[in-house]
């Protein structure tokens, strides 16, 4: 009945991907202008929500770049704040509208008011950031996959399949889980709460278990983030977040071997540039991959000592 108020495949993936091993490590559960994501704008000062009163926090580069892809129309937004010295970062990939990724939009402002007003947490600001997102709508919903970067400390927060990745040394480390049908966490708490799953899509409507609008799927698919700290480590290389348009037909590893040869190449003039040239390719890449939907991506360099040799790709 509701599956024509979804006429594309949110959460889908084109390519079939390899199982591919990847490190698991330990987890632990002001001024700004702002823009919507569309063509193929990049750039941390050109795409999204993005600081104009700071400077990004020393030795760290960020950059963001989006397409259109084959969709008919742009419903991925990007966000980027400076936050009390530390550097926020967003993805949001609204389906069927932009409402909500819209007003995700307003979720870095709403952390960095949390954060003014005493909260020490910056694991419990995200998930508040997120709760805080007005998305009382039926049918309309969105990802959101947001990131605290302190001097010691990385924050994540995701609900839906937009996904974070961190270079570590010559290791990917995933810092979320995709909430869709084929987790099996996830699929257990669908059919748990009485709902079903028909031809992978939550009581045969959406390709995903978790998002942000969308009540009229409610409790079936939860608005709850799941939110997951890292401390940092000298090691720490870069780190990407991105809309499912990216994941679809790139591997995590391959997207990292992608990063890791733009900041071996030693032809940035600094790290901003870096974060830039590697976005710009990553989406460069999707796009000759056929991905079906819109990408975007947001990517995070920090300082510090290169590996001495790289590997082979």
């Amino acid at each position: 009945m509701l599956a024509h108020m979804y006429p594309f495949s949110c959460g889908d993936a084109m390519y079939s991907k390899s199982k591919r091993r990847m490190t698991k490590t330990k987890l632990t559960s002001h001024s700004s202008t702002d823009s919507v994501g569309s063509g193929s704008s990049s750039s941390s000062s050109l795409h999204g929500f993005t600081s104009s009163a700071s400077s990004t926090p020393r030795h760290l580069g960020i950059a963001s770049k989006s397409a259109c892809g084959r969709r008919k129309a742009m419903e991925d937004m990007t966000s980027t704040l400076i936050i009390h010295g530390m550097q926020y970062a967003g993805v949001f990939d609204g389906h069927g509208g932009t409402e909500v990724a819209t007003e995700c939009l307003k979720m870095g402002a709403k952390v960095r008011d949390l954060l003014d007003a005493g909260y020490t947490s910056h694991a419990l600001a995200l998930e508040q950031g997120i709760r805080s997102v007005e998305a009382n709508h039926a049918y309309i919903g969105s990802t959101a996959t947001v990131a605290l970067v302190s001097d010691d400390m990385i924050t994540v927060a995701n609900v839906g399949d937009s996904m974070a990745y961190l270079l570590r040394g010559q290791k990917t480390i995933a810092l979320t889980e995709a909430h869709k049908p084929s987790n099996e966490s996830e699929r257990a708490r669908v059919l748990g709460l009485g709902g079903h799953i028909t031809k992978g899509r939550v009581q045969g409507v959406l390709a995903m278990t978790r998002a942000l609008g969308d009540c009229a799927l409610r409790p079936f698919v939860s608005c709850d983030p799941e939110v997951r700290e890292i401390a940092r480590s000298h090691e720490d290389r870069a780190l990407v977040l991105a809309t499912d348009g990216l994941w679809d037909v790139l591997s995590p590893l391959e997207v990292m071997a992608v990063v890791e040869r733009v900041l071996l190449s030693n032809n940035c003039a600094n790290a901003d540039e870096c974060a830039s040239a590697c976005a710009s390719l990553l989406v460069s890449l999707a796009l000759e991959r056929q991905t079906m939907d819109n990408v975007s991506v947001v990517v995070l360099t920090f300082g510090g000592a290169s590996p001495s040799a790289a590997r082979s790709f």
